[in-house]
């Protein structure tokens, strides 16, 4: 993950401030992005939101971990690896990836995501 730069912060703080002129329903467009399919408190660019996202990603990814591991426990031991045990390897690999670099401000083992740049704004 690339550091964040002066500019990404901005931008993030921009977000929020338009987010918060648009606290309850009011049946216009998202104050963070201008669509009309959702408000400020949905939108996928309010960083907050994104927050929430990755916490419950990563609550849920913590829980498929756990059970992947009582189901590895009930592996044949005559050592054959079938297609499903290396697709279980996999999302185990892929799981451990998801909630590295923990940061202890986060309920939840996770990361926040870096908010979207101005062009990727534009393209949508």
């Amino acid at each position: 993950m690339s550091a964040l730069a002066r500019r990404d912060y901005e931008l993030a703080i921009e977000r929020l401030q338009l987010a918060m002129g648009q606290l309850q329903p009011d049946g216009e467009l998202c104050a963070v992005c201008g669509s009309d399919g959702h408000q400020a408190f949905e939108c996928r660019f309010n960083p907050l939101r994104a927050v929430q996202l990755c916490v419950e990603i990563a609550r849920e990814a913590h829980e498929l971990h756990e059970q992947l591991h009582g189901y590895s426990a009930t592996r044949p031991t005559d050592g054959a690896e079938t297609l499903a045990d290396f697709a279980d390897d996999a999302l185990h690999d892929f799981l451990h990836y998801l909630y590295q670099d923990v940061d202890a401000t986060f309920p939840v083992d996770t990361a926040a995501p870096a908010p979207p740049t101005q062009g990727e704004l534009d393209e949508h």
